[in-house]
């Protein structure tokens, strides 16, 4: 084994995905640990809402890597009635 490879279907954007079954984790101090890769430092654009469940790692035609994160939100019903638009909606 060694550490996982980068997959693309459609273009040189590749991407691998970890799922909550993978035992990757966000470490006390902000970095992400991952199964065969160990820790990589992560540089945080946003605070999450909840705890990710899923965590994909993609690599640009650029050679950056960048991590995205699955989460499960709230949504109120008012929050949407106030977005609906339609006939006879105000």
């Amino acid at each position: 084994m060694g550490a996982p490879r980068l997959k693309s279907r459609k273009d040189s954007q590749q991407a691998v995905r970890f799922t909550a079954n993978a035992r990757w984790k966000i470490t006390p101090g902000g970095d992400l640990s991952l199964p065969k890769i160990g820790e990589v430092r992560v540089k945080w654009s946003r605070v999450l809402t909840s705890a990710p469940s899923t965590v994909t790692v993609i690599k640009d035609a650029a050679g950056k890597h960048f991590a995205s994160f699955i989460v499960v939100i709230e949504v109120g019903r008012s929050t949407l009635r106030a977005f609906c638009v339609g006939p006879g909606r105000s």
